[in-house]
């Protein structure tokens, strides 16, 4: 929903409480917290039209241990970097509750405070955020200073785009190409296992092949041995390669939303253009195409990730990704970005890196893209 929060909380004092408040009314977030009894706050009693139950003090201490308590986590906004008097037992009460906390101040903080907060809400899995800072008589521009920061986080965290994988997620062409390089290793006389090429699933032929050569210690001409597996695996794909069941449902669903749609692969380019015509998903249908050849570094690297954000002139924050392998996954969260794994390769208990996983495509829907779903997992 919106930044990834399912309910933000404050204590409805003027100032950071109150722009926090404001906020999530005008965005349709739940919203609520604990306020002192009578309602206290320095202009006079906090008007009902912010949901907030009353604590049996009247003392604002209180208030602020009790929405610390009752959050998963506490965002401390101030215009100084130091802080004083109530806002500080705010830090103090998280550390006695052993509660995820961030300071975000206009003077000395980082240079984009949306960022962190988005990083900060998703890494630590916030899904009620509480929001604190100093009252407006002690630090009169810091309900602006919030209110900027939140905006501009509303607006990053809306996702534009949905990059999916290739291999293992839009076509089954793990195993083809599984049985190309198995066999271009026999025609050079020697005999690998498929489960050899397991470990470097989704980090691109060169490695996928690479790397069951060290393996073996087994000495091997790359590029030639790379080039005879693509011209085993093409010859396999007009008989056996398919489409997950669910993936041309799962992108036309995404256009239909809005999104846009591109395809990040490790993969050659070759590979990519006959796998995606083979299974009635062509090039020119999608916004953006990343290859393997593209980018230095490799899956778990972020690159072919950031890649495709900066093809589609968008931020990681606005884009999700649909990976089916371990060091995917990796990728994906690397390069800042929500990430909907499916377990058509690894079992789920392997992709618990992911926001979400899916047994498949068919189970994915628009609502786990764009995060509204709490789930993480089935």
């Amino acid at each position: 929903m919106g930044i990834g929060i399912t309910k933000l909380v404050s204590g409805g004092q003027t100032g950071a409480d109150r722009a926090a408040l404001d906020f999530a009314i005008e965005h349709e977030i739940p919203h609520g917290g604990w306020c002192p009894a009578g309602r206290l706050a320095e202009d006079g009693p906090i008007r009902s039209q912010y949901n907030l139950s009353e604590t049996p003090s009247s003392a604002y201490t209180q208030r602020t241990e009790w929405n610390v308590r009752d959050s998963d986590g506490t965002v401390v906004f101030s215009i100084e970097a130091a802080l004083k008097g109530g806002t500080k037992e705010t830090t103090e009460f998280a550390t006695k509750f052993d509660k995820p906390l961030l300071h975000l101040s206009r003077i000395g903080g980082p240079a984009t405070p949306e960022t962190e907060l988005l990083r900060f809400i998703r890494d630590n899995q916030i899904r009620t955020l509480n929001i604190a800072g100093p009252r407006a008589s002690a630090e009169p521009e810091l309900a602006g200073f919030v209110r900027e920061v939140l905006e501009k986080a509303w607006r990053a965290s809306q996702i534009r785009a949905v990059i999916f994988d290739m291999d293992g997620v839009l076509t089954d062409s793990e195993p083809l190409i599984n049985a190309a390089a198995i066999a271009m290793f026999k025609e050079k006389g020697m005999v690998v296992q498929p489960e050899d090429f397991l470990p470097f699933v989704g980090t691109g032929e060169d490695r996928y092949i690479g790397g069951v050569a060290e393996k073996y210690h087994f000495p091997l001409d790359l590029q030639s041995a790379k080039s005879r597996t693509y011209e085993i695996y093409l010859e396999l794909v007009p008989k056996q390669l398919h489409a997950f069941p669910g993936s041309r449902e799962l992108v036309q669903a995404c256009r239909r939303a809005g999104l846009q749609v591109a395809v990040a692969s490790s993969a050659d380019l070759v590979k990519i253009e006959a796998n995606l015509c083979q299974i009635s998903l062509p090039p020119e249908n999608w916004d953006a195409l990343v290859w393997g050849e593209e980018v230095r570094n490799k899956k778990p690297a972020p690159d072919i990730f950031l890649a495709a954000a900066a093809k589609l002139k968008l931020t990681p924050s606005q884009c999700v990704v649909v990976e089916d392998a371990v060091n995917g996954v990796e990728s994906a969260k690397a390069a800042g970005m929500r990430c909907i794994a499916v377990a058509q390769t690894f079992s789920p208990d392997r992709l618990q890196k992911a926001d979400l996983v899916r047994q498949n495509l068919l189970k994915v829907s628009v609502v786990d893209l764009t995060g509204d779903s709490a789930v993480k997992s089935e």
